[in-house]
C-alpha cells in the first residue's frame, strides 16, 4: 500500500518534523556547519544558534536562566541524567545509599535507571502504584518521604494511556517536606505533554523536566533537561565542557536548532487552542468503537487525560493481531511505548490499573495529532469493524 494512503494515528510514538523546523534546520547542514568550539567565524555561527535555540526553549517554559536548559542526544538520556546524576551525587558524597521515589506505570527510560541504581547498591527505591484509572494520589508521595529522600520523579502525562499526573501539587508536598534542605528534588518527564499543557516550570513547581523533540513535530535524536539552578546532580559523561560541562559532546547545532523551533510552535499551537480540536476528535472515536465492539473498555480517567491519547482494550481480542490487521488496511496504531513495542509482552502500565494480562494484551493505543483529521478517524473506524467482523 502506498503511503499516501496511510492513516497515521501514532502520534504518542513519533511526529512528522513540520516544514518550519525543516527550515530552521537547514542552514546548519551544509553552510553554517562549524563546531560550536572553534572560534572562527564557523564556529560563531553555531555558537550563536545554539544560543538562541537556548533562550527559545527557556523562555517556553519559564526558565531564568540559559545554564538551566540542558540539550541532550533524547528523553531518555535526559532521564537518566536527572536519575542518576542526582542518585549518584547523593550516594557518592555520602558515601551511603540514598532513597528515592517514583511510580510503577513510568516510562521505561525512568524504571529501569531506577532499577539499576537499586542494583547496584546506590539507592533503595519506592515504587508508588496509581489507583484504578492511573492517577498517583499526592498523598501516597507524602506517605513514602524519609530523611533520606533525594528524588522524586513522576511523569507529567502517561505515554500509553494519556493520564496527566497531579504534577504541581506533588510538587507542592516535595517542597514542604523539603523545608530549609535542598532535597528531595522533584522530577517529572514532560515529553508527551510539552504540546498540550502547560510546562512552565515555576508554576509545576519542578527542578528538573525532559522534553523531546520527536514528539512536538522536531526531529530526533535531541532531547533537553531543565535543571533549576542549584540543583546538585554528576555527569553522566566526561570529556569536554559543552552544555555547562552537565553533557559533554559537540552539540548537534542543527538538530538543536530544530528543536528549539518546534518548542516555538508547541507553544503558539498551545494559545491556538489545538487541545479542544485534537480532544474532539479523539472523544468522537470511542462512541464509534463501541457501536462496533460494545465490550471495549477505555483505560484510564477521561477526566484527567492528554486529549489525544486512548488507549482502549478489547476483551477476548489479540492486541498484536489487531495492529497488524489495521496496518495491512493503511491504518498506523499501537499497542502502547514503542520502547517496549517489539518486547511482546502485556502492558505493565495496565497491569498495575488492575487490568489482567489477557486485557493488557488485548489493548491498543489510538495517538491523535495536529493533522490528524475528522477522515482518518472514520477510515480508522472501517477499518477496524472491517478487521473485527471478518473475523466473526
Amino acid at each position: 500500500m502506498s503511503q499516501e494512503k496511510l492513516v497515521y494515528l501514532d502520534y504518542a510514538a513519533t511526529t512528522p518534523v513540520d516544514p518550519e523546523v525543516i527550515h530552521a534546520m537547514e542552514p546548519y547542514w551544509a553552510e553554517n556547519f562549524g563546531n560550536p568550539g572553534s572560534v572562527h567565524k564557523h564556529g560563531q555561527a553555531a555558537v550563536k544558534a545554539v544560543d538562541n535555540a537556548r533562550e527559545r526553549v527557556k523562555e517556553c517554559i519559564g526558565a531564568h536562566a540559559l545554564r538551566e536548559v540542558i540539550f541532550t542526544g533524547s528523553a531518555t538520556e535526559a532521564n537518566n541524567l536527572a536519575i542518576q546524576g542526582v542518585i549518584s551525587r547523593f550516594a557518592f558524597r555520602d558515601g551511603k545509599k540514598v532513597h528515592v521515589i517514583t511510580s510503577t506505570i513510568e516510562h521505561p527510560s525512568i524504571l529501569e535507571p531506577y532499577k539499576y541504581a537499586e542494583a547496584k547498591g546506590l539507592a533503595d527505591v519506592t515504587f508508588v502504584r496509581p489507583d484504578s484509572e492511573g492517577r498517583i494520589a499526592p498523598e501516597d508521595i507524602k506517605k513514602e518521604f524519609r530523611p533520606d529522600t533525594v528524588l522524586v520523579s513522576v511523569g507529567y502525562a502517561n505515554n500509553e494511556i494519556g493520564v496527566v499526573q497531579p504534577i504541581s501539587e506533588i510538587a507542592k508536598i516535595v517542597k514542604e517536606f523539603r523545608g530549609p534542605k535542598k532535597t528531595p528534588y522533584i522530577h517529572t518527564d514532560a515529553v508527551q505533554a510539552v504540546q498540550f499543557l502547560d510546562t512552565h516550570v515555576e508554576r509545576l513547581g519542578v527542578d528538573l523536566m525532559t522534553m523531546s523533540a520527536h514528539k512536538i513535530y522536531g526531529p530526533k535524536g535531541v532531547g533537553a533537561l531543565y535543571i533549576r539552578d542549584g540543583v546538585s546532580l554528576q555527569p553522566l559523561m566526561y570529556g569536554g565542557n559543552q552544555e555547562y560541562g552537565i553533557r559533554p559532546a559537540t552539540e548537534n547545532v542543527s538538530l538543536i536548532a530544530g528543536f528549539a523551533e518546534a518548542m516555538r510552535l508547541a507553544h503558539k499551537q498551545k494559545e491556538e487552542d489545538i487541545f479542544k480540536r485534537v480532544q474532539k476528535l479523539r472523544d468522537d472515536i470511542f462512541p464509534k468503537i463501541q457501536n462496533i465492539a460494545p465490550l471495549a473498555q477505555w483505560n484510564g480517567t477521561r477526566e484527567h487525560c492528554l486529549p489525544n491519547i486512548i488507549n482502549v482494550s478489547f476483551p477476548r481480542e489479540s492486541g498484536e493481531l489487531l495492529l497488524i490487521g489495521l496496518s495491512e488496511r493503511g491504518v498506523c496504531v499501537s499497542s502502547g511505548s514503542a520502547c517496549r513495542a517489539r518486547a511482546q509482552e502485556p502492558s505493565y502500565v495496565l497491569q498495575e490499573l488492575g487490568k489482567t494480562k489477557e486485557e493488557a494484551r488485548s489493548s491498543i493505543r489510538i495517538s491523535l495529532g495536529k493533522y490528524s483529521t475528522k477522515n482518518d478517524v472514520d477510515m480508522f473506524v472501517d477499518a477496524l469493524s472491517a478487521l473485527l467482523h471478518n473475523r466473526k
